[in-house]
């Protein structure tokens, strides 16, 4: 029944990578790292729902990355590029979203990730996505 979100999840996978694009270009590299995460979020709800037997994805942010590691255990490929992805992309997520406090100093979210990290992480959620769907025909 979920099935039908395969290819909407997709689509907002896509779009959030040409929003990190935009935002990166545009000098807002902190709101460019979060719609990159959610790029790589919606692409493993569209994977999750083409494998079977989970036909929805789970909610939690940890729990859908775990989930996706264990549905693919047996993809080397998609496994092995989400799991030197998941970890940095979760914290980075985070440091984008809110102020930190750290020994009397608040680190804002737009220093808490450089322009050049959000690059290269923008350049791997890509190939992953990429691989994903060629891999998965999504």
């Amino acid at each position: 029944m979920y099935r039908i979100l395969i290819e909407p999840y997709k689509e907002t996978a896509l779009r959030h990578l040409d929003m990190a694009d935009i935002l990166l270009s545009t000098k807002f590299h902190d709101g460019a790292a979060f719609h990159l995460y959610h790029a790589y979020e919606s692409i493993i709800c569209a994977a999750l729902l083409k494998r079977q037997p989970y036909n929805m994805p789970p909610l939690a942010h940890p729990t859908k990355l775990n989930r996706f590691l264990h549905v693919f255990s047996k993809d080397t490929r998609l496994v092995m590029a989400s799991a030197k992805l998941s970890p940095y992309l979760l914290n980075l997520r985070n440091r984008v979203l809110y102020p930190e406090l750290r020994s009397s100093t608040v680190i804002v979210p737009s220093a808490a990730v450089s322009a050049r990290q959000v690059q290269n992480y923008l350049s791997r959620v890509k190939q992953f996505v990429n691989l994903v769907i060629t891999g998965l025909g999504i």
